[in-house]
C-alpha cells in the first residue's frame, strides 16, 4: 500500500476506509459494484486522502485477506504440541472477536469464497507440517484428508457465525474444535 509510516491518524483513516469498505461489500453483494465515488462520499473523504493509502477498490480488500493471512500464519508460531495448537485456536479466536463487525459485513457477501478456500488450504498446510512428524501420524493415509476435513469444517462454523447462521459462539467452535483435534488427532 501506499503510505508506509502510519501515524494515528493514518491509521484511523485506513480503519475508516476499510470499515466502509466492509458495509458497501455488504450491501452490493459483490466487490466490482464497488466504487472508489461511492466509498469516499460515505466516508466522507476525499479522493485523494483514499489514494494516498490505496491504489484501488482491490487493494482494500487485498489488505484484508493479506492481514488474515499475517496475523494467521507470520505472526504465529509452530505448532509443536497440543498445548501450542490450542493456543493457536486461542489466537485465531481473539483476532476474530477484535475485528468481528467487519468481518461479519465482509462475509455476508459472496465475494469471500474463494479467499475461504485459500485459507483453508494454508492452514491445512501449516497442520499438515506439524502433524506429519509425528511417527504415529505421519503412517496414515488420510492425514491430509482428515486435516483438510477437519479445517474445512472450522471454517465453515466460522463463517456460520460471522453470518448470523449459527447458534454457537466463537468460543463454542473453538472449545468444540479443540475436543474434536485431541479425538482425531491425539497428540502431536
Amino acid at each position: 500500500m501506499k503510505v508506509k509510516n502510519l501515524n494515528h491518524s493514518s491509521e484511523k483513516t485506513k480503519k475508516l476506509i476499510k470499515t466502509t469498505f466492509a458495509e458497501l461489500v455488504n450491501e452490493y453483494q459483490e466487490l466490482n459494484k464497488v466504487t472508489v465515488s461511492e466509498l469516499v462520499k460515505r466516508a466522507d473523504i476525499n479522493r485523494g486522502t483514499f489514494y494516498n493509502h490505496y491504489d484501488s477498490i482491490y487493494d482494500v480488500a487485498e489488505e484484508f485477506e493479506s492481514e488474515i493471512i499475517r496475523v494467521l500464519f507470520e505472526d504465529s508460531k509452530n505448532l509443536n504440541s497440543i498445548d501450542d495448537f490450542f493456543n493457536y485456536l486461542d489466537y485465531i479466536v481473539d483476532y476474530l472477536k477484535e475485528n468481528e463487525d467487519t468481518y461479519k459485513l465482509l462475509v455476508s457477501s459472496k465475494e469471500p469464497l474463494i479467499f475461504l478456500g485459500r485459507l483453508s488450504k494454508l492452514i491445512t498446510d501449516k497442520m499438515y507440517e506439524a502433524l506429519s512428524n509425528n511417527s504415529k501420524l505421519s503412517k496414515s493415509k488420510s492425514l491430509k484428508f482428515d486435516i483438510d476435513f477437519f479445517t474445512s469444517g472450522m471454517i465453515y462454523q466460522v463463517l456460520g457465525y460471522l453470518r448470523g447462521e449459527s447458534e454457537y459462539s466463537l468460543e463454542d467452535i473453538s472449545k468444540y474444535s479443540k475436543k474434536l483435534f485431541k479425538n482425531c488427532f491425539v497428540e502431536i
